[in-house]
């Protein structure tokens, strides 16, 4: 939850800053853009490629904004709908482990959470596999829910946790090891106590690097979008003066 926070406020401002721009460059795209058209119209002047980009997009913005918007909600609805159905959690969560582009710092939040959960049970007193059966219901990824009750499943068959977890693919390796040292050891609860810290830790310190560099990517796009533009109007008056 402290980690949810700080990743919230920290996304604060670049969500502002982001939302700003498109509402400026929608503005831009059907007020500006067309007072341009007409005048470069009159003029009867050859337009480079990328003012004629620009135009197309502005007419598409300006005479279909409204299947635009359709498009937009029903997209909006139906990812809601389907991270709501259990098909469609599995989907979102197996994405997030295995494609996703933060697919390491998701991985790394699940065991963080598998960790942690499972050393505060054992530490209470419960045995093996009611702990597992309280950490699969208190991880928040569904795919690596499912994960921890193929590993309770097995242990109810008289295996051992690091035999089963070895066998599914979103276990870590140094997840798995460790919790073979604390069950080996007699040590499980302390051990995936240093684990889960360790994976935290990793887990916050990727997110703020990531989050470090998002400010000055939005500001290369914004600086991107605004020389494509500027070169979009000023290129044709350009090739008008040289022809004077």
């Amino acid at each position: 939850a402290k980690l949810k926070q700080k990743l919230i406020s920290a996304m604060t401002y670049p969500a502002i800053v982001a939302v700003a721009a498109v509402v400026v460059f929608i503005i831009i795209m059907s007020v500006a853009v067309p007072l341009f058209i007409s005048t470069f119209a009159e003029m009867g002047l050859e337009l480079p490629w990328i003012t004629r980009a620009m135009i197309a997009l502005s007419n598409a913005i300006t005479g279909y904004w409204w299947l635009i918007l359709i498009i937009l909600g029903i997209l909006t609805v139906g990812g809601i709908y389907a991270a709501h159905t259990e098909r469609g959690k599995r989907v979102i969560a197996e994405f997030r482990l295995k494609k996703a582009p933060l697919r390491k710092i998701n991985s790394m939040n699940a065991a963080s959470q598998f960790a942690s959960t499972m050393s505060t049970m054992l530490a209470s007193g419960l045995p093996i596999v009611r702990a597992l059966d309280i950490t699969a219901s208190v991880v928040s990824n569904a795919v690596f829910a499912m994960a921890v009750r193929k590993v309770k499943e097995g242990v109810e068959q008289g295996r051992s946790m690091v035999a089963c977890m070895g066998e599914i693919e979103y276990f870590s390796k140094l997840l798995t090891e460790m919790t073979g040292v604390g069950e080996r050891s007699g040590s499980m609860e302390e051990t995936l106590e240093i684990v889960g810290d360790y994976f935290s830790n990793e887990v916050e310190i990727r997110s703020q690097r990531l989050l470090s560099m998002l400010e000055p990517i939005i500001t290369l796009a914004l600086a991107f979008v605004a020389v494509t533009l500027l070169l979009s109007i000023y290129l044709p008056m350009f090739d008008l003066y040289g022809a004077m």
